[in-house]
């Protein structure tokens, strides 16, 4: 889970019933996630790759970890926490391509074109 280090102890268990009041609930939400948005594209011809997979890591623990397949025109979205990433494209056919470090800003969108190399 790419979420997984803002737990830093037991999730408590609150259970609501219906017009029962409860007091002294506190919930924190870590820092707002950023959005990296990227397409993969042919190197020579530019077009869209549809058939690639994204993989987003963590730089200092790359158990966590997520993997999707691009849309149909090649484009890829990911809400992602505030913390160092590498970002890996995989596709039948062309060589893997590997990012370095990549660190979206909270609230912010980090654009990325991946240009694969057969």
């Amino acid at each position: 889970n790419l979420f997984a280090v803002f737990q830093t102890a037991p999730v408590p268990t609150v259970t609501l019933k219906a017009s029962a009041a409860i007091h002294g609930i506190v919930i924190r939400f870590g820092p707002k996630p950023g959005t990296l948005a990227g397409e993969v594209v042919d190197e020579k011809t530019r077009a869209p790759l549809p058939t690639a997979s994204v993989t987003l890591s963590w730089v200092d623990r790359p158990e966590f970890y997520i993997r999707s397949s691009v849309g149909t025109d090649g484009r890829f979205t990911f809400q992602v926490p505030v913390h160092p990433l590498l970002v890996a494209v995989s596709c039948r056919g062309y060589q893997t391509w590997k990012s370095s470090t990549v660190t979206v800003s909270s609230g912010g969108t980090f654009p990325l074109v991946v240009s694969m190399t057969k």
